[in-house]
């Protein structure tokens, strides 16, 4: 299982495991079990078409194929399995890495259903399947990304960044994938502390007035990274505790004096709580965070900020996010 905070744990009760096949298969009818096979199969001949269109030259081929995971994953658990089985979900994270930006964002998309759809033991399956490296190349080689870590990673050759404000989207995807993937899998968070740490500069760095004037939803998605990871993290939260500069960020957000938005301070001042490190200036200095969450207009607001933080929709995979559950 994952970190299972307390929230996780919330989340996660009475969420169906679609990887336990012989469980519910033995609880469902004669026809249930017809209706599934038939789904399964259905989702085998799919998943066969999709494996060579991956492979294609064209990168809209490539494209659409990462769409039809996504459909596959919004399908039902019998797609789940049968793209878990078949390894499919392995071989869409490579195209995390592709030279063109629209197969990217396409990847990046069809991971995170796969795992808001699949819960916890999906997860697993792809920290199993290994989505964490191309993940973290990913981040790594985006310009959005590369300028603020320590070791700079130039892009690699035939990488092709896309527009702005469509590389910002991507990059909020492939960043709440990795946050959601080690919320939710321990496996996951032990592989960002060991391959995945170097980004916590880079992350910390994204809190800054000129980051977040620029791009305010890759901000929101960096300061919602580092709030998760900090979380019942030792190695990380000791990371940032220990670095100066790295600290100084999350101060300056949770306390004011960057003049971040209320949603950026708010989940900077978590992180502070997660490190246990009090912040600079006392009550005084964090009261008009607290005042802007707590405060009697703060879900207005909280709704404003989030509707001026989403990132740019994706063209193609229309009406899949909108159908994702709530947990």
């Amino acid at each position: 299982m994952g970190k299972q905070t307390k929230a996780k744990r919330l989340r996660a009760q009475g969420r169906v495991d679609p990887l336990a096949v012989s469980g519910r298969a033995q609880q469902h009818s004669q026809a249930d079990n017809t209706s599934g096979a038939s789904a399964e199969a259905r989702a085998e001949e799919a998943v066969g078409q999709i494996v060579q269109e991956m492979g294609a030259m064209q990168p809209e081929t490539r494209a659409s194929a990462a769409h039809a995971v996504a459909a596959i994953a919004a399908s039902g658990f019998a797609g789940l399995r049968v793209m878990l089985r078949r390894g499919l979900v392995g071989k869409l994270s490579q195209l995390l890495c592709d030279s063109n930006p629209d197969v990217r964002a396409a990847a990046a998309l069809a991971l995170r259903n796969v795992g808001l759809r699949g819960g916890d033991g999906v997860y697993d399956a792809m920290v199993k399947a290994d989505v964490m490296t191309p993940a973290f190349t990913a981040l790594a080689l985006s310009p959005l990304i590369a300028p603020h870590l320590q070791a700079r990673q130039d892009a690699k050759v035939g990488w092709v960044a896309g527009p702005p404000s469509e590389e910002e989207a991507h990059v909020c995807q492939v960043l709440d994938l990795t946050w959601e993937l080690c919320e939710s899998s321990q496996a996951a968070l032990d592989r960002f502390n060991a391959r995945g740490a170097e980004l916590l500069p880079a992350l910390t760095a994204l809190l800054a007035p000129a980051a977040f004037t620029a791009t305010p939803a890759l901000s929101a998605s960096a300061a919602q990274a580092l709030h998760v990871l900090s979380e019942d993290n030792p190695p990380a939260a000791a990371r940032l505790a220990a670095a100066p500069a790295l600290l100084e960020a999350v101060q300056d957000a949770a306390t004011g004096v960057s003049g971040a938005p209320p949603l950026l301070a708010t989940l900077a001042l978590g992180t502070l709580a997660n490190l246990g490190v009090p912040a600079r200036g006392g009550l005084g200095a964090v009261k008009p965070t607290l005042d802007a969450a707590l405060g009697p207009d703060a879900f207005g607001r909280a709704a404003r900020v989030l509707s001026e933080l989403s990132p740019p929709p994706f063209p193609v995979l229309t009406g899949q996010v909108s159908s994702l559950p709530s947990y």
